[in-house]
């Protein structure tokens, strides 16, 4: 069996390394300084630290409502609870695990959030400052269609329903920012109420995110850098997509340049359909969700089909039968009701995850111990446990089976930072962004010395 030909000084690799991991230790510093702007900004109020009244249905003196406890609520969420409030968790909820894989349109319906929060006098002052503040909101994460007031005022509005009680446009967004007027604010009790409507079944009815949700500065809201962060590493892996595309077409022996290229485009479409950019573009969310499932399932297809015509040559027989798993999903979810494509992204990542677990420990893992254990033969040294570990040391920095494996555990362990981060500590903070950008980075330079 032919051994994997070395590609290059092991220094210059491990150096490549160290400035990939300076690369993502600065991202999460980047992230850790964003909260602390967000921290020194001086309205910032955070609404998970108060208590939260859900309610179904909705009538106007609910905008205007100041004292919850005097009417009946469904539901009561401590400050600091943590929790996503979505219409499916409400007490009493009908018939949404029934309507699972369902592909007739689901019943529409509406709930009430109200949050009272404090503000006290130097939040007040600095609104009406020399230098005055104007307030706007963030929130993580909101569906389908909402409305929201503060003190009875409306701030913002994305209502789209038709005179059937079915919803002609959706707006389930992440990141959303919403800047009002200051004179909707007052000294020490506020109150603010949010307008829900959607399917109970549906994923994205809500405030599906844990968090963040606060009011602040609106300057520092909106110029957090994420969008142009966003456009940047978007921009970047479309340059190296397209340019090892065009590698391909000047030697279409090497498939992997051609399969690295596509890989590469779809990465670009799947952060740019995940990130608040894309609303400028596509206002109903229904169109961005279907591209982001679609970009998801491709791009995983991609990668698995790069690092087996990288290792192997051809394709295997489990990556061609889950590549004919994401066609039938795709056509699905695109002629689907939204809400039946949010089901089959359930039924993808139960897939998925066995088969990221098939790519890692076949093409990844399985690929680098075969090299080292015919590394060790072909120098038919001493075959001791200590010799053996300095080779495989040796073998993750001078070979191409070895690279890829390393740079896999990075983009692992920044997945399982993500998803610890988002499962307790609700942080905005997205390393994958990076991670995934550092691999593309390495994986190119592999290719340029083989």
């Amino acid at each position: 069996m032919k051994m994997n030909p070395p590609i290059g000084n092991k220094n210059v690799l491990a150096r490549v390394a160290l400035v990939g991991v300076i690369f993502i230790a600065v991202a999460f510093f980047y992230g850790l300084s964003g909260m602390s702007a967000r921290r020194r900004d001086l309205l910032h109020t955070d609404l998970m630290t108060s208590s939260a009244y859900v309610k179904r249905g909705f009538e106007p003196a609910y905008a205007s409502l100041k004292n919850p406890e005097l009417t009946d609520w469904d539901w009561l969420l401590p400050p600091n609870h943590g929790e996503s409030i979505l219409m499916s968790r409400l007490p009493g909820a009908r018939g949404a695990a029934f309507e699972f894989l369902s592909p007739r349109m689901r019943r529409i319906e509406d709930y009430t959030i109200f949050i009272p929060f404090e503000l006290d006098r130097e939040k007040i002052d600095a609104l009406y400052s020399d230098n005055p503040i104007t307030p706007g909101m963030y929130l993580a994460g909101i569906g389908e269609n909402w409305e929201i007031y503060i003190n009875g005022d409306a701030i913002a509005k994305r209502r789209y329903v038709n005179s059937r009680g079915e919803i002609t446009s959706f707006r389930s967004q992440r990141g959303v920012s919403i800047p009002f007027d200051k004179k909707f604010l007052n000294e020490g009790e506020n109150f603010l109420v949010i307008y829900i409507i959607g399917a109970q079944s549906g994923a994205d009815t809500g405030l599906f995110y844990t968090g963040p949700y606060y009011i602040g500065d609106y300057t520092k809201i909106s110029s957090s850098g994420e969008s142009f962060l966003t456009v940047a590493l978007c921009t970047a892996y479309i340059f190296l997509g397209f340019y090892h595309i065009l590698l391909y077409f000047l030697r279409k022996t090497d498939s992997y340049n051609l399969l690295y290229g596509i890989f590469s485009n779809l990465l670009a479409v799947y952060f740019f359909a995940h990130s608040p950019v894309i609303y400028n573009i596509f206002e109903n969310t229904e169109t961005t969700r279907r591209i982001e499932f679609a970009a998801l399932c491709l791009l995983v297809f991609a990668l698995a089909a790069f690092l087996e015509t990288l290792s192997f040559g051809r394709l295997k027989r489990p990556t061609i039968a889950y590549g004919a798993l994401c066609f039938v999903l795709i056509v699905l979810q695109s002629i689907a009701t939204i809400w039946f494509a949010g089901n089959l992204l359930m039924i993808w990542w139960v897939c998925a995850v066995a088969y990221v677990l098939y790519i890692v420990s076949h093409d990844v893992a399985y690929t680098f111990v075969r090299h080292v254990l015919e590394r060790r033969e072909a120098e038919r040294g001493d075959a001791g446990a200590f010799r053996l570990a300095r080779l495989f040391l040796r073998s993750l920095f001078d070979s191409e089976s070895g690279n890829t494996l390393a740079l896999t555990i990075i983009v692992v362990c920044t997945s399982l930072f993500d998803i610890l981060n988002s499962a307790f500590f609700h942080e905005d903070i997205l390393l994958t962004r990076y991670s995934f950008f550092f691999f593309m980075l390495c994986m190119a330079f592999v290719l340029a010395r083989k």
